[in-house]
């Protein structure tokens, strides 16, 4: 927060004003001290209401990319405001704070699934826009998928030539466990269809080809899921350590990974049906979900 002091101004924010509108390019990005935000997108996803103290887009400021949602000002709020530009140099020039708000946004992913965990749910198919040959890849096809994956389709050639490099082949019989082992890897299924279901619930989430998939329990929230292949399936697997070292040494992987979780933050709120709609979080009872729903 020192680096941003000299940059910062106060406001004193009345009810109803609009802090920004959905597909407003970035201009600033804001420090809620007290009070209440509403955060609504014309695409009929869950408006959510954030109360407390929380970071308003943030994320679209440090990866520069238009707005998800119209933020309006529900009780006098007291706010911080820092331009765009300052907040996303801080966050190219600092992996501590891109890891924190990679986790975070891992957070809200996993407690929003889990809000759905009675609920079947089957993930847009992406596909991928290369043909996957059956036998196993080599290095040039492996680089293709990975441009083919949403995750990673904002990422450099250099960036997905180093995750190529790191990723190794997984097949799986029909009924077997992802996720079993104590170093976590993330999956790009190749073939097949896999099933997420959180234990003790009816719900579940299905994702076939093109989908990258992490485990919850990395996260904290959403430990108590199981993953498993609904028939043989094939991915391309990453270490979870891998991943954090290519995001560390490519800033461009940060901001595909950061936006394409966003975009499936956005699909999951879309899930959440009225008139239970509303999300409602305050930062104060919900530490984990802080600062990146805005």
């Amino acid at each position: 927060m020192d680096l941003l002091t000299p940059h910062l101004n106060e406001h004193n924010v009345a009810a109803g004003t609009v802090l920004f509108r959905e597909g407003d390019l970035p201009k600033h990005t804001y420090f809620t001290q007290r009070g209440s935000v509403s955060l609504t997108s014309a695409s009929g996803a869950a408006p959510v209401e954030v109360h407390g103290t929380w970071i308003l887009g943030g994320v679209e400021s440090a990866v520069d990319m238009p707005r998800f949602r119209t933020a309006t000002v529900l009780t006098p709020t007291r706010i911080l405001t820092v331009p765009a530009s300052v907040w996303h140099e801080l966050f190219e020039d600092s992996f501590e704070i891109s890891r924190s708000v990679f986790f975070r946004t891992l957070h809200a992913l996993g407690a929003l699934y889990s809000r759905l965990s009675d609920h079947a749910l089957e993930f847009p198919a992406s596909g991928f826009g290369c043909e996957v040959p059956d036998q196993e890849l080599d290095a040039v096809e492996r680089l293709l998928v990975f441009a083919s994956t949403g995750r990673f389709a904002l990422a450099g050639t250099q960036t997905l030539t180093d995750l190529a490099q790191n990723a190794d082949e997984v097949v799986f019989a029909a009924g077997a466990e992802l996720f079993r082992s104590a170093a976590p890897r993330g999956h790009v299924v190749l073939s097949g269809e896999l099933v997420a279901r959180r234990n003790g619930f009816q719900g579940e989430v299905r994702v076939g080809p093109g989908a990258f998939v992490l485990p919850l329990g990395v996260t904290g929230p959403g430990s108590d899921w199981t993953v498993r292949a609904e028939v043989p399936s094939r991915t391309l697997a990453i270490s979870l350590e891998s991943l954090l070292d290519e995001m560390e040494e490519h800033p461009d992987l940060v901001r595909s990974m950061l936006r394409s979780m966003w975009e499936e933050r956005e699909w999951l709120l879309r899930q959440i049906p009225a008139p239970s709609g509303i999300v409602s979080v305050s930062a104060a009872l919900t530490p984990s979900l802080s600062s990146w729903f805005g």
